[in-house]
Order: structure tokens, then C-alpha cells, then sequence
């Protein structure tokens, strides 16, 4: 578990248990530097030459097959969270606790739903900047069975309705980057004619139009394949079930394997591509 403190800010306290919202305070900036040390940690992991002796040793390799590789599923959201000590006399940790930490396990055991190993929730992707917004992809909108409650009060909070929660991902396919000669783990690979004082004054957006992990992770991944994706998306929220499948059997065609489209495709399909009565 990896965490920000967003402010400490008496107002935006106040503003967060009254609206259920985190707005005045929160730092597009932070957020998508948030979103790049995911993927850096996604491409450090999978070209690091330790960990791929480690999946070849012969006790991985009889418990888990010669395909098994160390990955990463990563969940971002925010929230609030008590923060203290918590233990016996014998061991004490440091520690966050809210229905929003226990969330974030329930967002990353999503993404293995998916197949995606990035998962954004809607309190996040609201955060984010413009450009980075628009690279992230609308996977579902589900009802989280532990969603954290909008709270007007902690006296109240079990009478207010649990909100659907929407889940995004940023898309990137299964490329490793080889790390130039002198390359330090998480830095920017921008090249040599690129240096760290502009990426510090353009801020954190111009590291998604620069970084080599960055730009390889979505090499592939079309306009077309995100526009069909959006109409897909929009038909099932809407309901109509029936052309959002269809769409998504194009979708197939254009990117085969792709996590949540199977998913979206065989739960339609199992509800014989008509959604429920009750369905909001």
C-alpha cells in the first residue's frame, strides 16, 4: 500500500465529509505522477533480469509452468484513511485504516477480472489531467460490495446510498523497454536530447509524451479501437445490451484478448444480452 496525503487542510475536511468529495486541494500534477510511477514500476518489474532467473528456477517452474513471469496489479484510488499505529506491545505498524484502503484490494482483485494491470477508480481519473483522462479507458461501472459510503456524517453514513463506482484502466500491452547503458530504476527515459530540467518545468503530463516505457505501452492501441470501445461502453451502461455486444465482437477483431472486453462480452451473454429490469 502506497499513499499521499492530499492536504491536511481543515476546509477540504469539512468539504470531503459533507460532499463525499475530494475537489478543492486535489493536484492534477500529483495524480498522474501517481499514474507514471505505476507504469515505471510495471516496466521496471518485467525487464528486470533478477526476477527472470527467479521465474526460471526449477521450483517456480514445477509449481507454477515455464509461462509463469512476476507481475504487478496495481489499483489506484483516493479516499480517506485513519492513519496510527496499530499492534500489540510485541509489534506495532504503521498503518491506514478505511473502508477506502479495504476498497483498493477489492479495485486490484478487479483488475485481475479484467485482465488489466492498472486500475483507476472514477475518484482518481476525476483528478487526473485533461490529456492523461483521455488515455484511460471506461472498463465498467459496478457496485462494490465494500464501496466506501458518501458520508454527511459518521452518524448518518449507513443511511446514504453506496454509489456505483467506476473503474478505468490505462491500456498497455505486453512490451519491455531495454533500459538504456548507466540507467537508474524508476528515472525517466526521455532520451539525451530531453533533459530533467525541462520535464521539471513542463510538469508530469509531458513525461506521457516523452518517457520510451511510456509511449512503447500503448504502441498498438488504435483510435479506432478506443472509439468503438466508448460506443460499446455507452450502450451497456445505457442498457442496450444487445448492440453494445455487438460492438464488442468487432472490438475482437480490432485487439484480440482483450481483458475487458471478454469480460463485458461473457457476463452480457450469460444474461442472454438483456439487462436487468432493475438496472440503473
Amino acid at each position: 500500500l502506497a499513499s499521499w496525503t492530499v492536504t491536511k487542510s481543515p476546509a477540504l475536511v469539512d468539504t470531503y465529509s459533507t460532499t463525499g468529495e475530494l475537489g478543492p486541494g486535489t493536484d492534477p500534477e500529483l495524480a498522474d505522477a501517481v499514474l507514471i510511477a505505476s507504469l515505471k514500476a510495471i516496466a521496471e518489474v518485467r525487464r528486470a533480469k533478477d526476477l527472470q532467473v527467479y521465474s526460471q528456477n526449477p521450483k517456480i517452474v514445477k509449481g507454477f509452468g515455464w509461462d509463469y513471469r512476476v507481475s504487478l496489479g496495481i489499483g489506484l484510488h483516493m479516499g480517506w484513511a485513519v492513519e496510527g499505529a496499530v499492534g500489540s506491545n510485541r509489534k506495532v505498524d504503521a498503518s491506514f485504516l478505511s473502508s477506502h484502503v479495504s476498497l483498493v484490494s477489492d479495485v486490484v482483485s478487479a483488475g485481475r477480472m479484467y485482465k488489466c494491470p492498472i486500475m483507476v477508480t472514477g475518484q482518481v481519473h476525476k483528478v487526473l489531467s485533461g490529456k492523461v483522462k483521455d488515455r484511460c479507458r471506461l472498463v465498467d461501472v459496478v457496485k462494490m460490495k465494500r464501496a466506501p459510503e458518501t458520508r454527511l456524517s459518521i452518524e448518518r453514513a449507513e443511511a446514504v446510498a453506496k454509489p456505483p463506482l467506476e473503474l478505468y484502466t490505462y491500456d498497455i500491452n505486453d512490451e519491455v523497454v531495454q533500459a538504456p547503458e548507466g540507467h537508474s530504476i524508476g528515472r525517466v527515459m526521455a532520451g539525451t536530447e530531453v533533459t530533467t530540467e525541462a520535464i521539471l518545468a513542463r510538469g508530469a503530463r509531458f513525461v506521457f509524451d516523452v518517457d520510451q516505457d511510456i509511449i512503447a505501452f500503448q504502441q498498438g492501441i488504435s483510435v479506432e479501437f478506443h472509439s468503438l470501445w466508448r460506443k460499446a461502453s455507452r450502450h451497456y451502461v445505457n442498457g442496450m445490451w444487445s448492440d453494445a455486444a455487438d460492438i464488442l465482437k468487432n472490438i475482437q477483431d480490432i485487439r484480440q484478448h482483450d481483458g475487458p472486453t471478454e469480460a463485458l462480452l461473457k457476463y452480457i451473454d450469460s444474461q442472454k444480452r438483456k439487462a436487468p429490469t432493475d438496472w440503473d
